[in-house]
């Protein structure tokens, strides 16, 4: 019963994407993308980010292994879950406006882009989002850094979205990849995508835009 009343509640919180334009998002989705948000406002930004990259790994093994790819899945796995996860919450701490610009967190990560794009196809990779390895990878520096002491103009193109490039901003990135491995664990699985895209969108829009200047104020201690 309890399984069934949280896919209830999974259904009922599936953004409609029938266009480009806005979509229509529940009032469930919206509550969880404010929920993200206050997480966000309470100094969790560090830890989201990790969750949602470890879900992406989860994500991409599982991948790998599907596709007959079983040794490099667990190679891969055994690297992430035993050493770099640990090493990517502490690695936090060229005058650009893009990002990508002001260098990446690991080589590591860098390298499992590749290798995925090597071994699954460039087509496969980005549907399944696994590139958002690449948000993971440089845009905390910005964020959570402020690396290079970023404006707030520039805060934003790392937080929130930067538009000149194919690379999602941590901030709604994070909640996509944070509410689709709650909803999976919930067992929603093919609606977990819809759903998490309409967090990120709330995220996006909303949330984020307005978190910007605070936290660009508080991680660059600007007054």
């Amino acid at each position: 019963m309890k399984n069934i009343i949280c896919l209830i509640l999974i259904i009922t919180s599936i953004p409609m994407f029938a266009s480009s334009e806005k979509p229509e998002i529940s009032v469930r989705t919206k509550r969880m993308a404010r929920e993200f948000g206050r997480e966000v406002e309470k100094g969790k930004l560090r830890e989201k980010a990790h969750i949602g990259l470890d879900n992406l790994f989860r994500l991409a093994v599982s991948t790998l292994k599907k596709e007959g790819h079983v040794k490099e899945a667990d190679i891969m796995w055994k690297e992430w879950s035993e050493a770099y996860q640990f090493r990517y919450m502490m690695m936090i701490s060229d005058d650009t406006r893009h990002i990508g610009e002001h260098g990446a967190l690991s080589l590591w990560l860098k390298e499992q882009m590749e290798k995925l794009t090597f071994l699954l196809g460039k087509e496969l990779v980005y549907s399944l989002r696994l590139s958002d390895i690449r948000t993971f990878n440089e845009t905390p520096k910005v964020v959570l850094g402020c690396y290079d002491n970023v404006d707030e103009s520039e805060y934003f193109l790392h937080l929130v979205h930067d538009g000149d490039v194919s690379i999602r901003g941590l901030g709604p990135c994070s909640a996509y990849w944070v509410s689709w491995g709650a909803c999976q664990a919930a067992g929603g699985g093919f609606v977990c995508g819809p759903i998490a895209m309409g967090v990120e969108w709330v995220c996006k829009s909303y949330v984020f835009p307005k978190l910007n200047e605070p936290l660009w104020k508080k991680v660059c201690k600007q007054p």
